[in-house]
């Protein structure tokens, strides 16, 4: 059980790694972004932020099964948007990846904790209960 929980834990350091990664990125256009795009801009740079924080939540508690679903179904839902939209779609291809990527990784994470889960729980007898 040490095993899928240090798996868990390293899938959430990464998964931040990665957002942390982005945010920088994100956060270094800000100064050249256009007028029109900055709000949208600024709003990407908070959201990429707070993935981070959650995903250092994760690997800080790695069994909170609840929040490895909603990341994942989160990213792959980018995931799928950005295919929908077409690859030729600017963006769509780096949003196919980098989303892609960190899906790989939330599942990895959301399944060892789903184990760690399952191994947890106490063990019922398959025997019946005794009659006094």
């Amino acid at each position: 059980m040490r095993l899928l929980l240090l798996i868990s834990r390293t899938a959430g350091i990464v998964a931040a790694v990665l957002a942390v990664v982005a945010a920088v990125a994100a956060a270094a256009a800000v100064p050249s972004t256009p007028t029109e795009a900055l709000v949208s801009e600024l709003w990407r740079c908070v959201g990429l932020i707070t993935w981070a924080a959650l995903f250092v939540l994760l690997a800080a508690r790695p069994q909170l099964l609840a929040l490895w679903v909603i990341a994942l179904s989160s990213k792959i839902a980018l995931v799928v948007v950005g295919l929908a939209i077409g690859l030729g779609t600017p963006g769509a291809g780096d949003l196919v990846l980098w989303d892609g990527i960190l899906s790989l990784v939330l599942a990895v994470g959301s399944v060892a904790c789903i184990r760690v889960r399952t191994l947890e729980r106490p063990a019922t007898s398959a025997q019946p209960p005794m009659r006094e």
